[in-house]
């Protein structure tokens, strides 16, 4: 039986929809006989849509009640504040209590790792699954079907809304021939092209296409207004100056001329008389030495009582000279100081150098006594809790990562060490080693809110110990 219509088969199939007042020639069915019957024959992974989420908790209920004596289930409903590491967590520890296991590796590896050792049916049922990512609804998808070829007894039903639904219709090529959409309330199966999964968009809605359509139209408009602006204005500067017929105008436009040119006149006259007069003066005086020394610096003569005499060539001369002279004295005496100057700064600089290599002389240290490695041999058994797995780069060591962490959390008490997976490097931060699962599980209690939030977890010393032999081995 097939789930999921091919994109193929799409436009020939006909459409079919999840109530019954959709389409009343489909003869609705019991959701649980229909997952039944997939899980029988098919044993695909179901995948229950229910838009008002109002029957999920009884088909659930149903489902669990119908299973065998000894079926180990897990029950997990599943919230928007979950990871996929809590997720794979909350899976593992009911399928198995009590026993230690890695929530970094996917569903897939761990849940067949759990049948292989009972040899024991497993069920796993999800409420809530549109909370799921689309990493852990492909792992549960995937452990379906290699139960299927291996002959495996592992059955996964997943409850969730219409947005799962479109989850799995927008990824198809993850889920072909994997998985089956049934509707909660007429049983019946669904296809990928159904019109529940169908998002209807309204045209004014602000899609990012729309808001880059809006910002074009507003720019070409302000650029419209801006060019018709300048052109307004370049046209009104080109206009020629309106002309009155006003008889009275004229003539007080006549009588404002002729004063003008009266007034032009004697402008002109007074004008002439100091030139000439300014040109006697420059018949009758001569420059002396002290004058065109003065032109020379730029400075103002000022009046003399000295007798103006004519100036003779070796007095030119020798008023250069003496400006030359001048120059060399100033910039033999800035000279003399520039020494100093450069002298100060070079001692500041110095200063700044020597402060700089003290400054980055001291930081702080990661304690060696936290290598969790060396206090294996002394404590063979026990629980830690893991803190947090972060990646070695080259951008950051390994001593980083532990000084960040535990400075930000204010660590006193902690281990590390190093593990490898899936090719990559991490450094693991850990709790001391706590004899007894309870201890562990308290001392979580009284760690700081934050860091609770964070996704710790409870290790045995067994798991990291297999963990450290991995990475000497290579």
């Amino acid at each position: 039986m097939t789930a999921l219509a091919s994109p193929q088969s799409r436009n020939a199939s006909q459409t079919e929809l999840s109530t019954e007042s959709q389409d009343e020639n489909v003869m609705s069915i019991n959701a649980n006989a229909r997952i039944d019957y997939i899980l029988k024959f098919s044993r695909h992974t179901v995948v229950v849509i229910d838009d008002m989420q109002q029957g999920l908790g009884a088909i659930a209920g149903t489902f669990l009640s119908s299973l065998p004596d000894n079926a180990n289930a897990a029950l997990v409903a599943v919230s928007g504040r979950l990871n996929d590491v809590q997720v794979r967590a909350r899976v593992n520890e009911q399928l198995l209590p009590g026993q230690p296991f890695d929530p970094e590796i996917g569903l897939t590896q761990s849940v067949i790792e759990h049948y292989n050792s009972h040899s024991s049916p497993i069920s796993i049922v999800i409420e809530q699954a549109h909370h799921l990512s689309l990493q852990i609804v492909h792992e549960l998808t995937l452990l379906s079907a290699l139960a299927k070829k291996s002959g495996r007894e592992i059955q996964v039903v997943l409850l969730g809304d219409i947005s799962l639904g479109r989850l799995v219709v927008d990824n198809y090529s993850l889920f072909s021939k994997k998985l089956s959409l049934i509707s909660a309330h007429s049983g019946q199966l669904l296809t990928v092209n159904s019109p529940v999964f169908k998002v209807t968009r309204n045209f004014f809605a602000f899609t990012p296409l729309h808001k880059v359509v809006l910002s074009l139209v507003l720019t070409l408009g302000i650029i419209l207004i801006g060019l018709y602006a300048v052109y307004q204005r370049d046209s009104l500067q080109f206009l020629p100056p309106a002309e009155t017929p006003n008889s009275v105008n004229e003539a007080t436009t006549d009588k404002e001329t002729i004063d003008n040119t009266f007034v032009q006149a004697e402008f002109d006259d007074k004008q002439s008389n100091v030139t000439t007069t300014s040109n006697q003066n420059e018949k009758s005086e001569i420059a002396n030495t002290s004058e065109i020394l003065s032109a020379i610096n730029g400075l103002t003569p000022a009046s003399l009582a000295l007798p103006r005499e004519r100036a003779i060539p070796e007095d030119i001369l020798a008023a250069i000279n003496l400006s030359e002279a001048s120059e060399t004295n100033k910039v033999t005496q800035q000279e003399k100081k520039e020494p100093n100057k450069i002298d100060t700064e070079t001692v500041h600089s110095t200063k700044d150098i020597q402060s700089d290599k003290n400054s980055s002389i001291a930081k702080p240290e990661v304690d060696t006594n936290h290598h969790l490695e060396d206090k294996l041999s002394d404590v063979p058994t026990g629980v830690v809790i893991q803190f947090a797995a972060l990646e070695i780069t080259r951008y950051a060591s390994s001593v980083e990562l532990v000084e960040r962490f535990i400075s930000r959390f204010d660590l006193t008490e902690y281990n590390f060490y190093q593990r490898q997976m899936n090719g990559r490097a991490y450094v693991v931060i850990t709790s001391q080693i706590f004899a007894e699962r309870e201890d562990a599980a308290n001392a979580m209690l009284a760690l700081p809110t934050e860091l609770q939030n964070s996704g710790i977890w409870l290790k045995s010393v067994s798991t990291v110990q297999k963990e450290i032999e991995l990475i000497s081995g290579n």
